[in-house]
This record gives structure tokens, sequence and C-alpha cells, in this order.
């Protein structure tokens, strides 16, 4: 049993970082960052202390903007659990909202079943505190772990569910409501309808623009680009993705500066800037994300630099890139990422005239992509890995006639 001595000094002390996270803006994010381990020791004795509750619970969840732009998420989850642990019985709503923080740091880690879990927690919680707005939050997380899992009918259901609750409200959070359009149209790109992904993520851009974040609209920026390219108007991607870098630069969001270079060095890759690809690749793979434990973005520039460096001819170091990415996407447990990957390296030894151990990894590449039937990128994937195998077979018969 803490002393009453230590109970008030924990106290005190999480009083006085209820008030410095109150307000977290780039400004403040990069301050308190420095003093990281003492925060976060606080909030860990907040946990041990009963009276420390109502402060340990309001600083862990305005601490949510520091924990997701510098990556903290591994070791907040365990914060979180431990707090959920603790909550009074009568504490429904910081409860709730522990839950979805929870939920969407376990999403973001790429442990979708618990994500899922959480969340369903989150939406029987919403229930029976009789609360709408909580309950629109629950479905529309829910959609993002069903998108993230490439469920897109249960995304798009749930999202649909969360925007037809947040339309009967008389105060609806709007970003809320641009959250769901944006996942909604994701889900359309997924399916390969360019002009409905479009609709919706123009209309959560226009609500974006509306709320006047320049993080928020950035993002949507962003996703409305990818759109954009994926339907082949590259140009158009281009300047929504360069608006969207000028959002960015003045903010501490590192993992966004990184997500919208990853996308421009893609768009320029398509238009077969090989040179200007690579370099735009290379400025996204910063310190920053290197240190980062970011998989997924690690995995996304490592296969993009060895894409690039095959049509630069420089095969032995796109080899290593994508032998590293074939390695991340395993880590990442992402089989259609993987595929890409596994094709990709497939090509590269090909072309250094490895053929039969080429073939191999088409092979696997393909059986992967078995598995994504719907997926419009899966499709166009698959397509470019069968008419790469067909070549290597040619190269393999061309070289028993030779014998």
């Amino acid at each position: 049993m803490p002393s009453s001595e230590f109970s008030a000094s924990v106290v005190a002390g999480l009083e006085y970082w209820r008030d410095r996270t109150r307000d977290m803006d780039d400004r403040v994010i990069a301050e308190i960052d420095g003093q990281r381990q003492n925060l976060f020791r606080a909030v860990h004795f907040g946990i041990q202390v009963e009276a420390a509750w109502p402060a340990v619970a309001e600083v862990a969840l305005q601490l949510e903007p520091l924990v997701n732009r510098r990556m903290y998420r591994g070791e907040w989850i365990p914060v979180l659990e431990g707090l959920l642990n603790i909550c009074p019985v009568d504490a429904p709503s910081p409860k709730f909202d522990l839950l979805i923080q929870l939920g969407r740091m376990q999403r973001l880690e790429r442990h979708f079943e618990e994500a899922n879990q959480t969340h369903r927690a989150a939406e029987a919680l919403a229930r029976e505190m009789g609360d709408e707005a909580a309950l629109a939050r629950a479905h529309y997380n829910l959609g993002r772990v069903y998108l993230d899992r490439r469920q897109y009918d249960e995304a798009e259901r749930d999202c649909r569910a969360a925007l037809e609750i947040l339309d009967r409200l008389e105060e609806a959070d709007q970003s809320l409501a641009a959250w769901a359009l944006d996942t909604i149209g994701r889900c359309f790109r997924a399916r390969g309808d360019w002009d409905k992904a479009g609709e919706y993520m123009t209309r959560a851009l226009v609500i974006r623009r509306d709320l006047g974040d320049p993080t928020g609209i950035a993002r949507a920026l962003s996703e409305l680009a990818n759109t954009l390219r994926f339907s082949g108007r590259l140009d158009e991607a281009i300047v929504h993705y360069q608006e969207a870098g000028a959002l960015l630069a003045p903010t501490a969001n590192e993992l966004d500066k990184t997500s919208y270079k990853m996308n421009l060095g893609a768009t320029y890759f398509d238009k077969g800037e090989w040179s200007l690809a690579e370099q735009t690749f290379r400025e996204a793979d910063s310190p920053y994300l290197r240190h980062s434990g970011n998989l997924v973005y690690q995995a996304i520039i490592a296969v993009s630099l060895g894409n690039v460096l095959i049509k630069r001819e420089r095969l032995v170091e796109a080899e290593a890139y994508l032998r590293s990415a074939v390695d991340l996407w395993g880590m990442a447990d992402d089989k259609l990422n993987l595929a890409n990957a596994l094709g990709s390296l497939g090509e590269a030894l090909f072309l250094q005239g490895q053929v039969s151990e080429a073939l191999k990894l088409y092979d696997e590449a393909l059986l992967l992509l078995e598995q994504f039937p719907e997926h419009s990128w899966a499709k166009r994937v698959k397509e470019n890995f069968e008419t790469d195998r067909k070549q290597a077979l040619a190269a393999v018969d061309d070289r028993l006639k030779e014998n």
C-alpha cells in the first residue's frame, strides 16, 4: 500500500502533466518528448495509486498525439491495458476513451484480432451508456480494423453505420465523418472503382478544409492523390501530393511526411522518372524512420528502392533492398505486400541470370496472390508476375535448346 506522502506526490506530479499536455500542438509535443521518461514514469506510478485515477487517465488520453507521432505505441499499449484494469466501475466514459485509444494502438501495431476485440468492447460499452456519439466512434474504429485486414465489405458497413449515427446528431464530430468517408473511399479504391473512391475522398477533403487542420487536410489530399495515381492521373496526383507536403513541412508529423514522400516517389516511378523517384524515396528513408520501429513504412521504402534500382540497372543493390523488404513484410505478416516483394526480388534475380531462383520466387508470389482475388492492385501485380514468369520459362527453354 503506497504511503500517503507518496500518493500525494504522484497526484501532484500527474496534475502538473495534465496541464502540460492539455494542448498537444507541434511545439508542445517537441518540448515534452525530451522529458518523455519522466512523464511515462509519472503515469506508471499513477497506475499504482487509487487516488490518482482521474488525473492519470486524463494524462494518458491526452498523450495520444505524442505516442503516435513518435512511435511509442509498443511501450504504451501495456500502460493502457494497466489503466483499464484499474478503471472504476463508475467511470464508463473514460473507460470507453481508453478502449478506443488502445484499439487504435493495437491496429497500428498490426495486432488486428486484439484491436477488433477491443473496439467490440468499446461498442458494447457505448450501447450500455446509450451514447450515440461514442457508438459512432466505435463503428468507425471497427471499420478501420476491417480496412487494414482488407475486409472491405465489413469496413464499409461499419463506416456507413458511423455516418448514419452522425447524421442524426445535432452536433456531430465532423472530423470523424471525414475519416469515415475516407475509409469508404479506400474500400472503393481497393475494389478498383476509382470514380466512387474519388467521390468519397473529395467529400472528406471538403470537410477537412472547412475544419482548417493542416495535418487533416494533408492526409485527405494524400488519399485523394493516391486514388488519382492508381487511376493513372499522375500529374493531378503530384499537384495534390505537393500541396500536402507544403502543409506538413512546418509540423512535427514525421510519419505523415514520410508517407507523402513515399507516395510522391511512387508517382514519379509510375511516370518513368527513375532518378527523381529514387531521390524522393531516399528522402523518405530518413534516420527518423529507420529508428521508428515502423516495419510497414520501412518495408515500403525497401521495396520501392529495390524496384527503382532495377529500372536503373543497379541490380545487386536492388537485390539487397528487396531481400530486406521480404524480411520486413514477413515480420509484418502482410501476405499481399510480401507477394509483391517476392516477385520483385524474382525480377532482380532473373535479370542477373539466376533464372531457377527467380522462378521459385514467382511461384511463391503467385500462390500468395491467389488469396486476394478481389483486390484491384493484387490483380495487376499478379498479371505482371505471370508475364515475368513466362519470360523466365522461355529463358529456360532457350538454354535447353542451346544445350
